[in-house]
């Protein structure tokens, strides 16, 4: 998988299995760094691929995300469930 060090929801994301290649949405991320890693499907629910997205507000957990999308690289269309973390 390669994709921009600094981007959002899929952007610019390229997987590259072999001879096939799957892009994410072009969304002008693309000319700077990028980091390469391996993939790691994410898992399938009733055809759906979920990512978990978790942030820090300082050094605190604040919250987690789920989305989901029929497609392996997430989009700004995919939906979208946040929760919430209360201390």
């Amino acid at each position: 998988m390669r994709k921009p060090l600094f981007s959002r929801e899929g952007a610019n994301i390229s997987i590259v299995e072999g001879a096939v290649r799957e892009e994410g949405l072009d969304a002008g991320y693309g000319e700077g760094r990028h980091i390469r890693q391996a993939l790691q499907a994410p898992p399938l629910f009733d055809g759906q691929h979920v990512i978990v997205g978790s942030w820090l507000v300082g050094d605190k957990p604040a919250g987690i995300a789920l989305r989901d999308d029929p497609g392996r690289i997430t989009r700004n269309t995919s939906r979208f469930v946040p929760h919430f973390i209360r201390d």
